[in-house]
């Protein structure tokens, strides 16, 4: 990894008080998410189409992202689990067939 994605990415979990999401195991994460705000397919359209790139500062446009949401509705999502680190920042975490 380098320097500069390191650094981003340690930025970025900063956010959500240092919890790095990859070393979560299932027992630090819980099966309830009421906790969690609503999102909506628009939400998600918003972020992953007309956010703009970090890199190149155009839209993302990643269209692909949202098979992630049509796999979901699907059912290759079995289960979902999160965890709420503070108030506003939560980590979410799909586990598939």
């Amino acid at each position: 990894m380098t320097r500069d994605v390191k650094s981003r990415y340690d930025a970025k979990i900063e956010l959500i008080d240092n919890v790095d999401p990859y070393p979560l195991g299932a027992n630090e994460l819980n099966r309830n998410l009421s906790f969690l705000p609503t999102v909506s397919i628009m939400d998600m359209v918003n972020y992953l189409i007309l956010t703009n790139s970090f890199y190149t500062g155009q839209q993302l446009k990643a269209y692909k992202s949202l098979n992630a949401y049509k796999y979901y509705e699907a059912g290759f999502v079995k289960e979902v689990l999160a965890k709420k680190v503070h108030e506003n920042a939560f980590v979410v975490v799909g586990k598939g067939s």
